[in-house]
């Protein structure tokens, strides 16, 4: 029987004329929300990113990074995340080795990412002295515990390279 109503609502037109009254329904009620207050700090590193792509500038992802970090309510952010901010988000080396000193300095961060955070940092820097600097920068969050993980920072740089001298130093 239910079949039969269908195929005679399709036939004497009445259904076209119920489906347009459907899509043509008022919108929702606006809500009294407010939008996101950018100068706090996030609390999720998704919602870091959505601020981060929305800022005018290095000096903004430098301060957004620095909030977010120091926040007692913020997720920590895993490994990747950290190579993904400096990465994405940071235009010149420079303000790729800023960023290492603020995920380097921040207390959350001690000996918490593995060193290939930092190979994968160093290796897209140009200058030689900048990846050195960035290596000492971020070098607070780094777990080098074993020779293997000394090994794998050393093997950034050229043997006998200034750099290279630098960096031996900052691990002995």
């Amino acid at each position: 029987m239910g079949l039969w109503n269908v195929l005679m609502s399709v036939l004497d037109g009445s259904v076209f004329v119920t489906m347009p009254e459907e899509q043509t329904a008022p919108p929702p009620p606006a809500t009294d929300e407010q939008p996101p207050d950018y100068n706090s700090p996030s609390s999720s590193s998704s919602e870091l990113h959505s601020r981060l792509a929305r800022a005018a500038g290095n000096a903004e992802v430098q301060q957004l990074v620095h909030a977010y970090i120091n926040s007692p309510s913020s997720q920590a952010l895993t490994s990747l995340e950290v190579v993904d901010i400096v990465l994405k988000f940071a235009t010149e080396d420079a303000d790729k080795v800023a960023l290492c000193s603020i995920f380097g300095s921040a207390p959350v961060n001690r000996n918490v990412y593995p060193p290939s955070t930092a190979v994968a940092i160093v290796k897209a820097l140009s200058q030689p002295s900048m990846k050195v600097q960035a290596l000492i920068q971020l070098k607070p969050a780094l777990a080098i515990n074993t020779y293997d993980d000394q090994m794998v920072l050393l093997e950034l740089f050229e043997a006998g390279s200034p750099e290279r001298q630098q960096v031996e130093q900052m691990l002995a």
